[in-house]
């Protein structure tokens, strides 16, 4: 990993007065503007961001022989969103101080607070995202406003590369989605698809291939909403307290969560959205279900490399678990 590069100093940003011209490049969706004494969590904000799908720049990306600073403020002017840690230790940087006034003037400033301390004027008006404790997992319950936030200002540019979808030819032969008889949207994620019914808050259905799984990660055991659809369209936990019905999977965490370890952690994190969920008996979900998910992965281990497919539904009228 590249080290930050020596000169730039806490206290003292130097501007240059002219910069000479480069090639054009795409811009980042982000910009982490932080202390250096909150590197290990900036890198874990990072990776969670490059994980839901956004291009994310911090000057780790800074390369041998860059005059440094003429590229940290040409991509601080070209990105599309700003990410200030706040802390008692950014509060007294004169970097992140000009970097949240450059992306304030610019209307693309979102504000996160890591500890009790808050920012200086004029950005302690401003709503932030407070992540006080947050040690990088993705359960933290502020972390949806700053995915919203985010998604404001600007949406992943690299969904794709982390949601691709089923793949209907994942067994070789074409398998297509079923025909749904009413309006509905494929979220695509990691492994799987999620059809909505924006309607309903629920699934028409999901489809999902599995492989013989290497790396299972820990499972998060938090639900969350996706970052990139408007929560009216999504169940939330509201939903289901006093019902006496169990959240139940659509696609099973650990039927999804194959591949290499960071594309199983990114489809077990995704299985968590709330798009993922039904209520279920718990009779069904915890019995019957549980063994239709335990056989599945047998039969996606038993087949080696090729794989499973399943395409299975809880929500539609008429229609059983059985």
């Amino acid at each position: 990993m590249t080290k930050r590069p020596p000169g730039r100093t806490e206290a003292s940003p130097a501007i240059p007065a002219g910069r000479p011209e480069s090639a054009p490049s795409p811009p980042v969706d982000v910009f982490i503007s932080y202390s250096r004494r909150d590197h290990a969590i900036a890198e874990k904000l990072r990776e969670l961001l490059e994980n839901e799908g956004w291009d994310v720049w911090w000057d780790q990306d800074l390369y041998a022989g860059a005059t440094w600073e003429e590229m940290l403020l040409d991509e601080l002017a070209r990105c599309k969103a700003v990410v200030v840690l706040w802390s008692q230790h950014a509060v007294k940087s004169g970097w992140v101080l000009q970097e949240a006034s450059s992306a304030l003037s610019e209307r693309k400033l979102v504000p996160c607070v890591l500890d009790a301390s808050r920012p200086p004027p004029p950005y302690d008006t401003l709503q932030f995202a407070l992540l006080t404790g947050w040690t990088g997992g993705s359960e933290h319950p502020e972390l949806p406003k700053l995915f919203d936030g985010l998604t404001r200002l600007a949406a992943p540019s690299r969904i794709d590369l982390v949601r691709p979808g089923f793949d209907t030819e994942f067994l070789g032969a074409e398998i297509g989605l079923p025909v749904i008889p009413g309006v509905g949207d494929e979220f695509p994620y990691l492994h799987f698809s999620v059809i909505m019914n924006p309607g309903r808050r629920l699934a028409w259905y999901v489809a999902y291939g599995i492989e013989p799984q290497g790396f299972v990660p820990e499972r998060p055991f938090t639900w969350s909403p996706d970052p990139t659809l408007s929560r009216q369209f999504q169940p939330v936990n509201e939903h289901f307290l006093g019902t006496g019905f169990d959240r139940g999977h659509l696609a099973a965490p650990n039927s999804v969560a194959w591949g290499e370890q960071r594309q199983a952690a990114i489809a077990i994190r995704q299985a968590f959205y709330w798009t993922n969920t039904s209520p279920q008996a718990p009779q069904v979900d915890r019995r019957s279900w549980a063994s239709l998910e335990d056989f599945e992965r047998l039969m996606a281990s038993e087949s080696g490399t090729c794989g499973a497919s399943m395409i299975y539904t809880r929500n539609v009228p008429g229609l059983t678990d059985a």
